[in-house]
């Protein structure tokens, strides 16, 4: 057994010289598979998901944004009419300054705020703040039965090699809005899918037990499959294989609504297989 190092954590992995082909850990199961799957349907029909998002604010330094509610709708100029939520970012940071209580609220980190019946979801975003603002009664919420995806398959869950990325580098990804986010490199599983090999980049710190983005696309993204790709959340392991269960392959948000801004798959994670696991294309929102 070697180890390698990932943003400063020491991550265990198998030997490929030693060890041979990585055996599937017990648990891991088409049931579990299917488990996950009503857990993300419930999550995508929640009062706050992608199908109650209404609207989305970029904040930049220097400005501020007012938030109000008039005759039941969410708008930006209230006329001093309702309630209503302010907020600002300068240099030192994004702050409400009324709206969500006596004192401004400092909005270092994600924050889910209140504004009669709309829920306002904000998150730093590379210097700016980002609001997106939600309506559980959203037509798309309301309508929404559940999303499509493929029957579960065992042979889609696969033990793999994980390789640390020694340097845990920054990588920028593309976005789906044209811009660029950046990311931490922490490695690379290895593992054959259909009997062919496959190496996908998994991007996050890297610790042990947590959870690692796979941005990945295959022979199925645009026919039937999110054309842009879908995404795949792996943990890695304090020991042992990791597991690839591509039956938990889900859409970024953006397919669900043009509020998200999503990182892109890079061409290294293009998966030379028909990975019929996972969701389906989403209806169109």
């Amino acid at each position: 057994m070697t180890r390698g190092r990932v943003g400063g954590a020491l991550v265990a992995m198998l030997s490929t010289a030693a060890c041979g082909e990585p055996q599937l850990p017990a648990g891991w199961t088409t049931e579990e598979s299917m488990a996950f799957q009503r857990e993300h349907d419930a999550a995508i029909g929640a009062q706050s998901s992608p199908l109650s998002a209404i609207a989305s604010h970029y904040v930049s330094p220097g400005d501020s944004l007012t938030l109000g509610v008039v005759d039941g709708t969410l708008v930006t100029d209230t006329g001093g009419e309702g309630p209503t939520l302010r907020l600002e970012v300068t240099d030192a940071g994004a702050r409400c300054l009324t709206g969500c209580g006596p004192e401004p609220l400092a909005l270092t980190e994600r924050k889910t705020l209140s504004l009669g019946r709309f829920i306002l979801e904000t998150s730093p975003q590379s210097g700016t703040l980002r609001v997106v603002a939600h309506d559980p009664k959203a037509p798309a919420r309301v309508a929404y039965k559940g999303v499509p995806w493929f029957s579960a398959d065992a042979s889609f869950i696969v033990p793999a090699r994980f390789e640390p990325d020694p340097a845990g580098a920054s990588v920028e990804l593309s976005t789906t809005r044209g811009l660029t986010k950046a990311f931490e490199r922490a490695g690379v599983f290895e593992a054959k899918v259909q009997g062919k090999p496959i190496r996908l980049v998994g991007y996050g710190s890297g610790e042990p037990g947590q959870p690692l983005l796979v941005p990945l696309t295959d022979e199925t993204s645009g026919t039937d499959s999110y054309p842009v790709g879908r995404y795949l959340q792996v943990v890695v392991p304090s020991s042992g294989p990791a597991v690839l269960d591509f039956n938990r392959l889900t859409n970024p948000w953006c397919a669900y609504s043009e509020h998200y801004n999503c990182p892109v798959p890079p061409a290294d994670n293009a998966v030379p297989v028909a990975l019929e696991g996972g969701e389906k294309i989403f209806g169109p929102h």
